[in-house]
């Protein structure tokens, strides 16, 4: 990221005009380090942003105020002078603002913490609000939970409108409840202080977790009801497929009840999500509401259906009974000589087992947690094809049974279980068993 010619003093006009009427600069002691990591000494090789950032980062929390100020643009003419010299410097003045803030994110968390504190007393603008945001979600501390509900709470409902703002709340909540676990007792205590519009964006993020945890804050914020019922029970679904070895059932425990609902809205709601969460146990009621008068409702019985079943048999709901009566009678039928077979010493029969237990999406993941669950006692090579199609079922039901497998495996299922891995988390972690234990286990 080496220096380029430009216009002098072009970006301290901009500058200038952007922050008009900020807070005292810092004073010219506290920028002359951060002056030291940035200047390039004669003949050295250029730097990457990365490097610069860590040599700020060495700086030592003492220099966290004064990075925050140059992130906000304060300070920033004093640190680069009256004069520009592109030769003299590793980065362009509009890069520092960026290399501060990357700094930042990764300097000691109870100095930024602290920091942020002292912002949020001065009555930061609303740009100056988002950065607070952005660095409360990289710090990802229980620490910094209250302080993104208090820049909430002083932006306003009417602010948190805007898609902008709403996504750089819900992300920072969502990564403080992601990576601290001791955050979701301090969000069980703050809940009935929330704003509406907090709420909102806060079971957005509970469902962008992943966490086992979230649940149970939904089903409350579920009974006292805000906010929506259907923001909360959809959020509950996407915690429940991110999690199904955890919470299985759970979102249909609270929305079964809503297939029978006067409201239209109420049943269609429930139809999707029982679409969504792979519920074979309301199959029944949602081959009744294809023939419900309300074409919406009728529409999202049919989508779940077809999502359960992956084929379109269309809006007849005599075809889908017919389809339900077969699948059962095939999973009664054939379902425990399949898992017998497939670990049998026997390749041919296990290689054919293992194709028909995929061949029925329906049972997609029963299939997917049993076929993962005994990968190791299954023939080498059909062990090996069964990881592949575990990748095409798409199901998280296979998660544990695969890392499972990294733990006692010889080495080429082990990788071939690790890929399988990779491909349904989208995680790039080593083939370390901890590392993937910590997925399920967390």
């Amino acid at each position: 990221m080496g220096a380029q010619e430009g216009h002098p003093g072009s970006w301290r006009t901009a500058f200038l005009l952007l922050w008009l009427g900020a807070l005292p600069s810092p004073d010219e002691s506290e920028l002359e380090a951060v002056r030291a990591v940035l200047h390039r000494p004669s003949g050295t090789e250029e730097r990457t942003a990365d490097e610069l950032a860590n040599g700020l980062v060495a700086l030592g929390p003492a220099a966290v105020p004064v990075l925050y100020e140059l992130v906000t643009g304060r300070g920033l003419e004093l640190l680069v002078g009256e004069e520009w010299r592109p030769a003299d410097w590793s980065c362009e003045p509009e890069a520092i603002p960026g290399l501060c803030l990357l700094a930042l994110e990764r300097a000691p968390t109870d100095a930024v913490i602290k920091e942020i504190e002292r912002a949020l007393a001065d009555e930061p603008s609303h740009q100056d609000r988002l950065v607070l945001l952005r660095l409360l979600g990289a710090k990802g501390s229980a620490a910094g939970l209250a302080l993104a509900f208090r820049d909430a709470a002083e932006l306003g409902d009417l602010e948190l409108l805007r898609p902008r703002v709403r996504t750089a709340l819900r992300e920072a909540l969502a990564a403080i409840l992601r990576r601290d676990p001791s955050s979701w007792s301090l969000l069980d205590k703050a809940l009935a202080k929330l704003e509406p519009a907090t709420r909102e964006v806060l079971v957005d993020a509970i469902g962008d977790t992943g966490q086992k945890q979230g649940m149970a804050v939904l089903v409350r914020l579920l009974q006292a009801g805000q906010p929506s019922r259907a923001r909360v029970v959809e959020n509950m679904a996407r915690l429940e497929c991110a999690r199904p070895w955890d919470l299985a059932g759970q979102t249909m425990e609270h929305a079964a009840r809503l297939l029978n609902s006067q409201e239209a809205a109420e049943r269609a709601l429930a139809a999707r999500v029982a679409g969504s969460v792979h519920a074979l146990e309301v199959i029944p009621e949602l081959i009744a509401l294809v023939d419900d008068s309300e074409p919406l409702v009728s529409r999202c019985a049919v989508e779940a259906l077809a999502a359960l079943a992956d084929l379109p048999l269309g809006s007849e709901s005599g075809a889908w009974e017919a389809w339900h009566q077969r699948e059962r009678n095939w999973r009664e039928t054939s379902w425990t000589p399949l898992l017998d077979a497939l670990v049998s010493a026997r390749p041919g029969p296990a290689n054919e087992a293992l194709r028909e237990l995929v061949g029925h999406p329906l049972y997609r993941h029963e299939a997917a947690l049993a076929i993962a669950d005994c990968l190791a006692l299954q023939p080498h090579a059909v062990a090996l094809a069964a990881c592949a199609e575990l990748e095409s079922l798409g199901s998280h039901w296979a998660l544990p049974g695969l890392i499972a497998t990294l733990e006692q495996a010889q080495p080429q299922l082990r990788a071939a279980a690790w890929r399988a891995l990779r491909a349904l988390t989208g995680e790039e972690r080593k083939l370390v068993p901890a590392l993937w234990r910590s997925l399920v286990d967390a």
